[in-house]
C-alpha cells in the first residue's frame, strides 16, 4: 500500500513521455545530446545554440512560412526533410519521415534526419558546409 509521498515520489521520477512535446532547459538539452545520444561536445554546443535560436527548446515547435513548414526542434522543414499534409509534389521527404515525428520529445528521428541534412547539403554545396541548411 502506497502513501502521498510514495506518490509524489514516483511522479517526480518518471521520465517524460516521449511522444509529447518538450520544452528542455538549455542544460537539460545538452546532457541528452552528450549522454543519451553520444554528440560529441563540440557539436553539442552548436546543436544547442540552433535549438534555441530556432525553437526556444521547444520541441512542438512548427513555424508556418511562406512556401513550406519547419517542424521541431531544429525547425526541420517539410520542403525538404519530411512529409506533411500538404501533398506537394515538388517537395522531397529526404528523410522519408513525416514531419509531426520531429514534434514529440524523442530526438532520435531528429538527429537522424540532421545527419542526413548535413551529408546532403554538403554532397552540393562541398564539404564543412552542412549547417548552412540552418
Amino acid at each position: 500500500e502506497g502513501t502521498l509521498d510514495g506518490y509524489l515520489l514516483e511522479c517526480e521520477t518518471e521520465e517524460p513521455s516521449p511522444i509529447l512535446p518538450k520544452l528542455f532547459e538549455k542544460c537539460e538539452l545538452a546532457d541528452v545530446l552528450e549522454n543519451k545520444h553520444s554528440m560529441p561536445r563540440d557539436q553539442v554546443k552548436i546543436w544547442v545554440c540552433i535549438a534555441q535560436y530556432q525553437s526556444s527548446f521547444n520541441t512542438g515547435d512548427m513555424v508556418i512560412g511562406d512556401d513550406s513548414k519547419s517542424y521541431g526542434l531544429f525547425h526541420i522543414t517539410n520542403k525538404y526533410w519530411c512529409k506533411d499534409d500538404d501533398e506537394n509534389p515538388n517537395f522531397k521527404n529526404i528523410c522519408e519521415t513525416s514531419c509531426t515525428n520531429f514534434l514529440d520529445a524523442d530526438l532520435t528521428d531528429d538527429l537522424a534526419c540532421i545527419e542526413k541534412i548535413i551529408k546532403d547539403t554538403e554532397s552540393w554545396k562541398g564539404e564543412g558546409t552542412g549547417l548552412t541548411a540552418w
